[in-house]
């Protein structure tokens, strides 16, 4: 199959399911788009320290530790209370805060959407200042409380030092030397506890904090509703979905849906196509006088005397006994250079010495219709002059003339295609059908 009959077979045949699948996804986003009530967005910028990432996973790891902390619960159940909103703080942490970098950056924003302005202002600042806080103070507790308990001990040591000085001047000799040890213990004990207290008291001073950049402020635009790039992407899966249901329809129902394509099956030409439904008018009378010179001449060709018509369809029989006797030298279109043209019709015919097959068949069939025709012609291994297309026979029957009594009792006596055309190899070797 080439990509002209994929594309005919799968996309040119079936436009309107494809259609369909992309214009109703389309319609149904936009539809809900248009009924979205609009959000508006609160944003504080935050500088986490002022060294720059050295990668993305460090910067991202700063960011993921910020949405951490605003979105913990107890952190949201709080904003929530400032703004005096009753919501589920997991369920709005999640559908309402967003926590974004900028770059590599040590700033990130703290991003709170909402319907109603005011509130997400209010959200945000409340999570804003608590994030300031934790990074700020509760972040160093551990510190804190180390630089707490040194300085205690120091405190104390101070105490038992200079509890110990005045003893010397009123001990003996043998005591001052003993009250003299005891202060050099408390002194060194007393020097390491300040310089630890210091080297952490430095090393406090000099841990980067976070700082607010920009405070958070009332929005008074709302979000853009991305409802048309959203439609798009839609229409988009839907035109693959639909293209992807046609092929399957193709694969389990396959259709010839063209008289190309109906040539491509049988290997011969087109001949013709009926498409005009009145059987009386001028056009349709030259289309007709055009599909018997075609036949004559390919007659020629093949040195055929006799053309036997094959209908697709079985229903048809009696159209292609009407067609035959029109195309031939005896019809309506009689002319002397006509070729002799029979449809088999449930009854013998005899073929002559060099018969050939005019496959008539409806512009439109499945794939399976064509078989028993196939069957037929690699049977009898006769010549194949070409293809004639025709609209469903309905629209010829409403205004043409009915067939004639033969005909007709012949095509009820028939109730398979097979049954009408019982020929093999071995009866064409005796010269009959």
């Amino acid at each position: 199959m080439t990509i002209d009959e994929a594309f005919d077979r799968v996309v040119r045949s079936h436009w309107l399911l494809i259609a369909i699948c992309i214009l109703l996804p389309v319609a149904a986003v936009l539809a809900l788009g248009s009924r979205q009530p609009a959000t508006y967005e609160a944003v504080g910028r935050l500088q986490f320290g002022s060294t720059l990432a050295s990668s993305n996973v460090e910067a991202d790891a700063a960011s993921t530790r910020a949405m951490g902390i605003v979105t913990s619960p107890g952190v949201v159940q709080q904003a929530l209370s400032d703004a005096h909103l009753a919501a589920d703080p997991v369920k709005f942490a999640l559908d309402h805060i967003d926590v974004r970098r900028v770059g590599v950056s040590p700033v990130i924003e703290v991003a709170v959407t909402e319907q109603n302005p005011k509130t997400a202002a209010l959200i945000a600042t409340s999570l804003t200042n608590q994030l300031l806080k934790f990074a700020n103070s509760a972040d160093r507790k551990p510190e804190t409380d180390q630089i707490a308990s040194l300085s205690s001990r120091i405190a104390t040591l101070t105490e038992q030092r200079d509890a110990l000085i005045p003893r010397l001047t009123r001990a003996s000799p043998g005591q001052q030397l003993t009250i003299q040890a005891q202060i050099n213990g408390i002194q060194a004990t007393l020097a390491d506890n300040q310089q630890q207290r210091s080297s952490l008291i430095v090393a406090a001073a000099a841990r980067p904090s976070t700082a607010l950049l920009d405070p958070v402020r009332t929005p008074s635009v709302p979000l853009p509703m991305n409802t048309k790039q959203l439609a798009a992407l839609t229409g988009l899966l839907g035109m693959i979905g639909g293209l992807g249901l046609a092929a399957g329809l193709e694969i389990v129902r396959p259709t010839l849906r063209s008289p190309k394509a109906i040539s491509s099956a049988v290997g011969a030409p087109v001949i013709g196509h009926l498409t005009l439904r009145d059987l009386a008018s001028p056009a349709r009378a030259v289309a007709m006088t055009h599909i018997a010179d075609r036949m004559a001449l390919l007659g020629l060709r093949h040195e055929s005397s006799l053309a036997i018509l094959l209908s697709v369809r079985l229903e048809d029989q009696p159209l292609a006994v009407e067609m035959a006797e029109a195309w031939g030298p005896n019809g309506n279109l009689g002319s002397s250079h006509r070729l002799q043209c029979v449809a088999l019709n449930g009854q013998w015919v005899e073929p002559g010495d060099h018969p050939a097959i005019v496959i008539f068949s409806p512009a439109k069939v499945r794939a399976r219709q064509l078989r028993p025709v196939q069957e037929l012609m690699d049977s009898v291994d006769w010549p194949v002059l070409g293809v004639v297309a025709y609209q469903r026979p309905g629209r010829f029957r409403r205004q043409s003339k009915p067939a004639d009594h033969t005909a007709n009792t012949a095509h009820a006596a028939n109730t398979t295609y097979r049954a009408d055309y019982p020929v093999t190899h071995a009866q064409t070797r005796g010269g009959t059908p």
